[in-house]
């Protein structure tokens, strides 16, 4: 027998041991950790996914708030209990979460300061909304056994409203003078640019007859809108010379609209009586009842002649505004100094024309009633409430107040608009007017926009948009593009001169010549200036026309416009901030 052997023999054994115990033990423990681990998975992942249901929630509820927008009072805060009622989210089982839950949500709940039961907030002002949505119960199954019984989820969210950012202009404009064809001219005084007369069916006739005024006159040439269909309008007196009875006399009054079609004729009135200085007559309804500005003309009795255009005298039905103080030497409205840290006015000026306010420079609207013209505090800004607006205006901060300054300054608008490199309207005109054969360039090579490409449809005039405050908008969205598109602040009254005035709404406008009866089949561009701008060489620019209308005619912007702040009137964007 080999050593091995014997050693292998004489070595003692040991005893087996039985483990079996144990590893039910170990296999025990390790499925009820496995089943409590998968149980709070699912519990979890059940309140995961109810957590993400509150998000939703809290958002749509957030985005019915901001339609409510810029206001903060109770029915804003209505809308977003609304929301919750109609789309509340479920809870487990009958425990509550809070003292309200499963009752209708309404706007006092979602203010009285407990975030369990919902709540509303507004962050910022009157242009954000916060949203937290009533907590939700989950009751959990299996992960009793780990000791937790349920949990509550709740979310929250911010909407904003804003305003799409094309850059604000560096102007004013004034209460009265806010619709319509306007003028800005430069601050160099001299004489006057009025708005022209714009070409009328029969444009070449004239005879002896002159017009020089129109009577009643509550408003200048002026009348409200009268319904479709209504008798005639109300009596109007023309006065002037030779517009007499008889072979030399006048026969006929026309009104005349700016788009070029026959007039609509009206016969002189026998009361009061016909004379060489004075004719009556009453204003046909399908004038009186179509909101433009009309112009009328006498028709001599022998050779059927209309008296010459240029002697034409306006008529305007409705809010619709031809031009304030045309014989005003420094414009109707004006300019804004705002700051750009260029060194100068002038400097300031051309970026503000070029590249729009510099942040954190913004202006907002004030939320309240305009000031009664001819009180003290029309134009004393320390009246106005500090709540929003120009953050950055020598002085005025944190109000509404700009400086004014009355008309142009004429080398520094050239060189904003139209200096080369980097005019604000040395850009191609906009594929929309060049598919309706709009004007090419002129003589700078500007853009060569005009606004009547914008329209919907063929049926609609520019005098559609003076205004309007339908629903319905009646440009297209891309009139947000074109760079003769800007939004224009509107103070109280004219300051004549350098002051501080408070900004009490804002007014769209658009850089044109276009008379109100211009339309998208016919443009009606004159070519009496280079389509709205008056220049003077060298490089000055000596009048601006444009065209102010109602909000309500812009459509909201494409998506992925760039924003600003909401200015207190326009379309609201509503974006979420979170």
């Amino acid at each position: 027998m080999s050593v091995h052997r014997i050693l292998e023999v004489l070595r003692p054994r040991r005893a087996h041991r039985d483990e079996r115990g144990a590893v039910a033990v170990m296999t025990g423990i390790l499925v009820v950790l496995l089943v409590s681990v998968a149980a709070l998975g699912v519990d979890l992942g059940n309140a995961m996914n109810r957590k993400q249901v509150t998000q939703n929630s809290s958002d749509f509820a957030a985005l019915a708030g901001a339609n409510g927008l810029p206001s903060t009072a109770t029915p804003t805060v209505q809308l977003v209990a609304d929301y919750l009622n109609t789309n509340a989210t479920s809870s487990d089982g009958a425990a509550e979460c809070n003292d309200d839950d499963g009752a209708l949500i309404t706007a006092a709940m979602l203010q009285d300061g407990d975030n369990t039961n919902g709540e509303v907030t507004f962050p910022s002002g009157d242009t954000r909304i916060r949203v937290v949505s009533p907590a939700a119960r989950v009751q959990f199954g299996m992960a009793g056994v780990m000791g937790f019984d349920d949990a509550c989820v709740s979310s929250a969210s911010t909407a904003r409203i804003a305003s799409a950012s094309i850059g604000m202009s560096p102007y004013y404009s004034t209460d009265a003078c806010d619709q319509g064809p306007q003028i800005l001219k430069s601050d160099a005084g001299g004489q006057s640019i009025p708005f022209d007369v714009p070409t009328l069916h029969s444009d070449a006739q004239t005879n002896g007859s002159v017009l020089s005024s129109i009577d009643p006159n509550p408003n200048p040439n002026q009348i409200p809108v009268q319904p479709v269909g209504n008798p005639d309008g109300p009596q109007i007196v023309l006065t002037g010379t030779s517009m007499g009875t008889g072979a030399g006399g006048v026969d006929r009054v026309g009104f005349f609209s700016s788009d070029q079609s026959p007039p609509i004729l009206a016969t002189p009135k026998a009361t009061p009586a016909q004379s060489a200085t004075q004719i009556a007559v009453d204003v046909p309804n399908a004038v009186a009842s179509y909101q433009d500005v009309w112009w009328i003309r006498v028709r001599n009795t022998a050779t059927g002649d209309w008296s010459a255009r240029a002697q034409a005298r306006p008529l305007l039905v409705g809010e619709v505004t031809l031009s304030c103080d045309p014989n005003s030497a420094s414009g109707n409205f004006g300019s804004i100094d705002i700051p750009w840290g260029s060194g100068s006015d002038q400097a300031d000026l051309e970026k503000n024309i070029r590249d729009g306010l510099r942040p954190p420079t913004t202006l907002k609207k004030w939320p309240g009633p305009p000031f009664p013209v001819g009180t003290p505090s029309a134009s004393d800004c320390t009246h106005q409430p500090a709540a929003v607006v120009s953050t950055d205006t020598l002085g005025k901060e944190n109000t509404n107040c700009v400086q004014s300054v009355t008309g142009l300054k004429a080398n520094a608008a050239y060189d904003g608009y139209l200096k080369n490199p980097g005019g604000k309207l040395l850009v191609p005109t906009s594929d929309t007017c060049q598919a309706l054969g709009r004007p090419a360039s002129g003589p700078y090579n500007e853009n060569s926009d005009v606004l009547s490409c914008y329209l919907k449809d063929n049926t609609l005039k520019l005098s559609d948009t003076v205004g309007y405050t339908g629903t319905d908008p009646l440009f297209t969205q891309e009139i947000w593009e074109s760079p003769r598109f800007m939004i224009v602040p509107k103070i109280q009254t004219d300051p004549s001169g350098t002051a501080w005035m408070p900004i009490i709404d804002f007014t769209p406008a658009f850089i044109t010549d276009q008379p109100t009866g211009a339309s998208k089949q016919v443009p009606l561009v004159t070519g009496s200036t280079d389509n709205g701008l008056v220049v003077e060489h060298p490089q000055k620019l000596r009048a601006i026309r444009v065209f102010f209308f109602s909000f309500a005619a812009l459509p909201s912007p494409e998506d992925g416009v760039p924003l600003q702040d909401y200015l207190g009137a326009g379309p609201k964007i509503i974006t979420m901030v979170n």
